[in-house]
């Protein structure tokens, strides 16, 4: 390969390299805020009671 070729292709690399990483970071945030999120409604769901406690207190029958 033309060392011409080889440094243009090493850049262009590079680039993409960079742009994966980006990429990565952004999913990895948005995956940690939706995992908070999911944590956060648990913990609700714990501290208001179980389904079968929330429908007894409203009066349901399971």
């Amino acid at each position: 390969m033309d060392p011409k070729h080889s440094a243009e292709t090493v850049r262009h690399l590079e680039k993409e390299g960079e742009s994966l990483m980006e990429t990565y970071r952004s999913m990895s945030h948005q995956l940690h805020r939706l995992q908070k999120g999911n944590v956060d409604d648990n913990v609700r769901n714990v501290e208001s009671g179980s389904p079968d406690e929330l429908a007894a207190k409203k009066g349901d029958k399971r």
